[in-house]
């Protein structure tokens, strides 16, 4: 387990998150509070109530969460994985080829996730409907949300099937530039052929990386 914990120990694992949040928070808590002492002002003029502080601080604290989630989302499902994909200084695993499929599945996660949660409002809604007025309802006033999750899935599959291919081949580019096997990481420098001694993998992209031999 703390194998894998010293992968957060790259920059692109924190770095980013942690400096979109602290924008986000002053950014969304600056926009609040002017639009409190606008609202204060011009309730004050009026004579109506005036705002609280709870108030602008739910606010801050909803759009704030709202949009981390956005940009998280994007980085880790989408960014992320390139970045890491391309990084020659990173600790070889020991099976790259299974670390390969798990960095490359990361771009489906925004196709993913809408499906899951359309199909939950279309399936469930209905028989908690049931429970709570005594009669079916197949389209409530959800059922349009679900919908639109699912056509949002549906328009992002094509582009995480994409990020997802060019983030494995990259990652198998970048272990035959570091002249590394894909089977198990072993260290193919000085080796004259390129299936590994080790676990016998056959790596092709090493192949052109040989030098031809003189007759």
């Amino acid at each position: 387990m703390f194998r894998h914990l010293r992968a957060f120990r790259r920059w692109y694992y924190w770095l980013p998150v942690l400096v979109y949040q602290t924008a986000t928070v002053m950014v969304v808590g600056g926009l609040s509070f002017t639009m409190f002492l606008v609202q204060r002002s011009l309730q004050s003029f009026s004579g109506g109530p005036l705002p609280s502080w709870p108030g602008v601080m739910m606010s801050v604290l909803v759009w704030s969460y709202g949009s981390l989630m956005a940009g998280v989302g994007i980085w880790v499902f989408w960014i992320m994985p390139i970045l890491a994909s391309r990084d020659m200084s990173a600790p070889v695993p020991d099976e790259p080829r299974t670390h390969a499929r798990h960095i490359s599945f990361l771009p489906w996660g925004p196709a993913i996730m809408p499906a899951i949660y359309g199909f939950t409002v279309l399936v469930l809604l209905p028989p908690f409907e049931y429970m709570r007025f005594g009669r079916w309802q197949w389209w409530t006033e959800h059922s349009l949300l679900g919908l639109c999750l699912l056509l949002l899935s549906a328009a992002l599959a094509p582009l995480g099937y994409r990020l997802s291919e060019h983030v494995a081949r990259r990652y198998r580019q970048t272990l035959a530039a570091r002249v590394r096997c894909f089977g198990c990481g072993y260290d193919m420098r000085g080796s004259a052929s390129p299936t590994c001694p080790e676990c016998g993998h056959e790596n092709e992209m090493l192949r052109d990386r040989q030098p031809a031999r003189t007759p």
